[in-house]
């Protein structure tokens, strides 16, 4: 995914990059849920707290740690801005 982005936009044009783990609103997902009931990522078993769905901790951990790795190859780590709850 991402080396589709940098085939597609020239890495001289980034500044920056911010990075995070996919949050959605509960009331939110369950309308996607209705919408699209075989989907496996809406399906996926995310954990609430106040009412955000979300991977667990040691999920988004791992996740944004791979991803850091991957946009290195392109982007300095002191340009890349992650998210972190």
């Amino acid at each position: 995914m991402f080396s589709e982005i940098f085939r597609r936009i020239p890495v001289e044009h980034i500044l920056d990059i911010s990075l995070g783990c996919f949050r959605v609103p509960a009331d939110f997902m369950k309308v996607m849920r209705k919408q699209n009931k075989e989907s496996l990522i809406l399906n996926f078993p995310y954990v609430s707290e106040k009412g955000i769905l979300s991977y667990r901790t040691e999920e988004s951990e791992e996740i944004l740690s791979y991803c850091l790795f991957l946009l290195t190859k392109w982007i300095k780590e002191d340009n890349i801005y992650v998210w972190k709850e």
